[in-house]
């Protein structure tokens, strides 16, 4: 038996509705978090990996909502093709999210591969550090770590 398409279109406006309203909120808050985060503190940048791991918890809590709400089985075609787009939204902005937070966790990560951990810029372009002698990784002689030295 499927679902008639007005109680469809009501259940699926009402989700929507509500979820807009908590992804502002929720968008705010992570972001004020990440901008407010010290990339050099582990702590912080570790503080900043829990909240992102609710965030995502969130995302896939409310597409089980949504699938619990309107179970795919009680809905015709093109209802569930509009349910799995609308599913393939919200986890779309998700990963959107996902891409502004990884170049501050990708920036820590490579600080703390350095021996000199936290004075380098993002770019290690600080002017009193120069590449000398620059070694790939591919290299197998390779035993310096960092790409950067001290003259």
């Amino acid at each position: 038996m499927t679902m008639d398409p007005v109680v469809f279109r009501t259940l699926l406006s009402q989700l929507k509705k509500k979820f807009d309203g908590m992804k502002i909120i929720g968008d705010a808050f992570f972001l004020n978090q990440m901008n407010q985060t010290n990339m050099e503190n582990e702590q912080d940048v570790e503080e900043l990996n829990q909240l992102w791991d609710t965030y995502e918890a969130f995302y896939n809590d409310y597409i089980d909502l949504v699938q619990t709400t309107l179970p795919m089985e009680d809905l015709a075609p093109p209802q569930s093709r509009e349910l799995d787009a609308y599913c393939n939204e919200v986890m779309d902005h998700c990963a959107t999210m996902r891409k502004s937070v990884q170049p501050f966790v990708d920036r820590f990560q490579k600080n703390q591969q350095t021996r000199l951990g936290f004075i380098f810029s993002s770019d290690n372009s600080y002017p009193f550090f120069q590449s000398h002698n620059p070694v790939t990784s591919e290299d197998p002689g390779c035993q310096n770590t960092t790409q950067n030295t001290l003259h």
